[in-house]
């Protein structure tokens, strides 16, 4: 009897540890997610600032394409016929853009996603924007695999 509760009490806290293991690992993972889009948004958005802008055309998106996205999504950008939309920005007019991420989530080691809230005409834009980045490993650094815009709760304002 005392051998069945000692293993018990043994494998409880084995799966304890463990648990503990797992949330401490999807908190770096969420971390380096939010890192990773962080520094992209911003080396993207410098980019787009009047300064940066050569003649008001916008910057060459396959700069950013080769070195943020999957190949799966660069694939699918290049077979797609674009309207006019910049889908770093998923808008076709901007001034200023900026960003405030709002939420990582970890899907596993290797896919997540941040929800970000994007403002096209800069801080003073009384709205926001919600959007989606989902990102992936490949080759072992993160990569973009796609990003859209979603229905989440209202982005008004950064906080």
């Amino acid at each position: 009897m005392l051998k069945k509760t000692f293993f018990r009490s043994l494998a409880l806290v084995c799966l304890l540890v463990l648990s503990a293991c797992n949330q401490t690992s999807n908190a770096q993972t969420a971390e380096e997610i939010e890192t990773f889009v962080t520094d992209t948004y911003t080396d993207v958005f410098a980019a787009y600032t009047r300064e940066n802008l050569k003649d008001g055309m916008i910057p060459d998106r396959s700069v950013f394409d080769k070195k943020y996205l999957t190949k799966r999504l660069q694939h699918e950008i290049d077979s797609q016929e674009m309207i006019d939309v910049d889908y770093w920005l998923q808008a076709q007019d901007f001034t200023t853009p900026v960003f405030q991420i709002k939420d990582s989530h970890v899907t596993d080691a290797s896919n997540g996603y941040v929800d970000i809230a994007i403002k096209v005409f800069g801080e003073k834009q009384e709205t926001a924007q919600n959007f989606r980045v989902v990102v992936k490993k490949e080759n072992g650094k993160w990569k973009i695999d796609d990003f859209y815009e979603y229905k989440g709760s209202p982005a008004e304002s950064f906080k």
